[in-house]
């Protein structure tokens, strides 16, 4: 009889566990009327990265995977976890870079078939990797050495290519003792950096320890092709994010307490920047669309809701990845948008401002000739 009432009562056992939420995971919203598409799970916290042209996706999980979306093959790239990942413009390279002990880092470039075409040994704490959009493959990080006196501190960004590394020194300051043993442990968050979305230009922040003053933060803005700065000013020492917000021609910062500062690229630039966008929003490359908190935006209209800890990264032809969770997903249905790609006689006009043989104004005039 006791079998029997279980064998009763079992169907009704499964009827509650499934509607108090032990179901299959729901997708996500689409965008449009082609729902999304789940490519792989990584593991928790972990980081992706899929090219441009949405064929291949890099995430972690037991190390670094890389993901074919049109052949539906799976590359074992290392058992290693990267800091960073990136994409050329092109999609058809991936660079990877792990730390490999103190002010050391590995990096690895691998083709579309997961084959390493570049790997080396930097004597640097990895802090960022960018590709220009001319194809330049740019590794930005620090070293700091302790001698008796102080210690040594040094940002340094690398060009590299399959047939040499050419190190840019970007910093080279002394620290006293005692600011280097409060901040060691934290310099990474103390020196973050932003690249143009072409690439050429980036804005940094460099630890300054005067000897008989406080220790501060200098705001550096310059064309790595260019052995001149613009010094945007400066900020007291605390953990810091950095926005480079091109369309308004300025520099944001957010400081642990959340006191948002801002400095303008160029003195001479009129630029309107009456409401001007936060820096927290992450925008679409023609700016059609922007996403912050979960929620994405066609201009001021909601399209689209998730949960408030998605990562969303645009693509081409109006496709994009979104990951939820350990979830990343495939989807499609926002509108085609121009990407930055490279224009030779671009370049030169901002070399020749960072230089100062133009002024704003002129570079301003040129490059709408250009692109008229």
């Amino acid at each position: 009889m006791k079998h029997m009432v279980n064998s009763i009562f079992r169907p009704f056992v499964v009827l509650i566990l499934f509607m108090s939420g032990c179901s299959a995971p729901q997708i996500p919203q689409s965008v449009s009327e082609t729902p999304l598409v789940k490519i792989v799970t990584m593991q928790k916290n972990g980081s992706f990265s899929g090219n441009l042209q949405g064929s291949h996706v890099a995430y972690t999980r037991d190390g670094l995977q890389l993901f074919d979306l049109i052949n539906r093959s799976a590359y074992d790239l290392s058992e290693d976890t990267p800091q960073v990942l990136a994409w050329n413009t092109s999609g058809t390279f991936l660079a990877a870079g792990f730390s490999s002990g103190s002010d050391s880092c590995r990096l690895i470039v691998v083709n579309q078939n997961g084959e390493t075409v570049i790997e080396n040994i930097f004597p640097i704490n990895l802090l960022d990797i960018q590709w220009s959009t001319r194809g330049d493959l740019l590794i930005l990080g620090y070293a700091i050495k302790d001698f008796s006196f102080g210690s040594n501190l040094s940002q340094t960004l690398y060009v590299v290519s399959d047939k040499e590394h050419v190190p840019i020194i970007l910093s080279d300051n002394t620290i006293k003792p005692r600011t280097a043993q409060i901040l060691k442990p934290i310099l990474p968050a103390l020196m973050p950096s932003a690249f143009s979305a072409q690439g050429d230009e980036l804005v940094y922040l460099r630890l300054h320890d005067p000897p008989e003053f406080p220790s501060f933060l200098q705001v550096v803005f310059r064309n790595w092709q260019v052995p001149v700065e613009q010094l945007l000013g400066r900020l007291e020492v605390s953990q810091t994010k950095l926005f480079l917000q091109e369309d308004i021609e300025q520099v944001a910062t957010l400081d642990v307490d959340g006191t948002l500062t801002t400095f303008p690229l160029w003195e001479d630039a009129s630029v309107n920047r009456l409401g001007s966008s936060g820096p927290l929003e992450q925008f679409s490359p023609s700016r059609q669309y922007r996403y912050i908190g979960g929620n994405l935006y066609h201009n001021d209209r909601l399209i689209a809701s998730w949960p408030a800890g998605a990562r969303l990264q645009f693509l081409r032809n109006g496709r994009f990845l979104l990951a939820v969770d350990s979830d990343i997903y495939l989807g499609e249905g926002l509108n085609s948008e121009f990407w930055p790609e490279y224009n030779q006689q671009e370049w030169v006009l901002r070399r020749w401002l960072h230089h100062g043989l133009i002024t704003y104004e002129d570079y301003v005039q040129e490059k709408s000739r250009l692109l008229q």
